[in-house]
């Protein structure tokens, strides 16, 4: 009798440990189940511009290019738009490639608003930048090299173009000119022997900046 109520006992305590563990077990699974489920949640990314499109300078007559590039839980197809141009309809110096725009010599048109966008399954998303073409300072007018009697007046010469219109200054070993601010010439009066040397014209705007040398040479005066 005694042996069989200790056997009852042993499977009843065996019957809720056995509970316990399949409880436990339920329990893991679950909570394992709502982590992994959340941790699947986080890792599926929105469709986005990385980086996103910035407003862009482009130099007149040179190679430059638009990037755009987006990312999301699928791979996006990414191309451009321009405001007032038909989809595709690209002018021949410019070509599409998978969210570049590659312009083989800027152009002045090229200016304008552009958009970038991006679809995949998640949806379509867009950005618009303003594109700006600068045109590098070109000279109309280079000094020249000069001879001057010491003790006399010399101007050196020095005109440029550009967009915006280029800022002229002139600099003499490392030492910055007063030029006349309408010609961009550079006037020397009572010239005297320490003004013999190079001189520089540097002309420059937003797109950057252009130079041109000359040497004036200076005879001393009869004792």
């Amino acid at each position: 009798m005694m042996k069989m109520m200790l056997v009852k006992l042993i499977v009843v305590v065996m019957v809720i440990v056995v509970n316990t563990d399949i409880t436990d077990a339920f329990r893991f699974s679950l909570g394992t189940r709502k982590s992994y489920s959340k941790w699947e949640k986080r890792d599926i990314e929105t469709l986005k511009f990385a980086p996103y499109p910035v407003q862009r300078n482009l130099n007149f007559g040179q190679e430059d290019r638009l990037e755009c590039n987006a990312r999301g839980a699928d791979t996006p197809v990414v191309w451009w738009t321009k405001t007032g141009m038909s989809l595709g309809q690209w002018p021949a110096h410019i070509n599409e490639n998978d969210g570049v725009l590659s312009f083989n010599v800027v152009q002045k048109d090229d200016a304008g608003e552009y958009t970038c966008h991006a679809k995949n399954s998640q949806g379509e998303i867009e950005a618009s930048v303003a594109v700006t073409v600068y045109e590098l300072p070109s000279f109309t007018k280079t000094p020249v090299d000069t001879t001057a009697q010491e003790g006399s007046s010399v101007t050196l010469e020095c005109q440029a173009v550009g967009d915006p219109d280029p800022h002229i200054t002139w600099s003499s070993v490392d030492k910055e000119l007063p030029s006349n601010e309408h010609t961009g010439s550079l006037y020397i009066e009572n010239v005297r022997i320490a003004d013999a040397g190079s001189y520089t014209c540097i002309a420059g705007n937003k797109a950057g900046i252009n130079w041109a040398a000359a040497t004036l040479h200076v005879i001393p005066s009869a004792p």
